[in-house]
């Protein structure tokens, strides 16, 4: 049974306002997430897609059977955690460099020994900007996650 049924009543309609999940148990220890459409009865429950299901199929489900209201799904939390994740995966471009040098060594060998250093440095220099390019570009890719919690924190204050 739900605790607060006026708090879980108002984060329905926050959801349904603003196109965001919900989360419950709602019996047998599982919880759902489900972006709400609506209400039936006279606010007996509420119904909408719920998105663990293979086909995301339209349900409806009575406050009556809720064993735990966890509410709408914190999504700053949510970025704040795909934040982390993707710093940890760009922290893996700075590996790039390993086989470019390993490459870049092997071609400057070859033409050394034929005499052709000078014409092979000035291209593999293209060679190196081009990696801190890349691992620049990789590094940018957080950016996305930062100006979505941007984006979020002035929502949030202009409400």
């Amino acid at each position: 049974m739900i605790d607060n049924i006026s708090q879980a009543t108002l984060d329905v309609i926050e959801a349904i306002k603003t196109k965001q999940t919900i989360k419950f148990n709602y019996g047998m220890d599982i919880v759902r997430v489900v972006t709400p459409t609506g209400f039936f009865g006279d606010f007996d429950g509420f119904e909408g897609t719920d998105e663990d299901t293979e086909s995301r199929e339209f349900r409806r489900f009575r406050f009556d059977k809720v064993n735990e209201w966890i509410g709408i799904k914190d999504i700053r939390h949510e970025l704040e955690c795909a934040l982390r994740e993707s710093r940890d995966i760009t922290k893996e471009a700075k590996y790039l460099c390993y086989p470019i040098g390993e490459i870049t060594t092997k071609l400057s060998s070859l033409a050394d020994q034929h005499g052709l250093l000078d014409e092979m440095n000035e291209l593999l220099d293209q060679v190196t900007a081009a990696e801190h390019n890349l691992e620049s570009a990789f590094y940018e890719c957080e950016s996305v996650f930062e100006e979505a919690i941007s984006e979020l924190e002035l929502r949030e204050d202009y409400d």
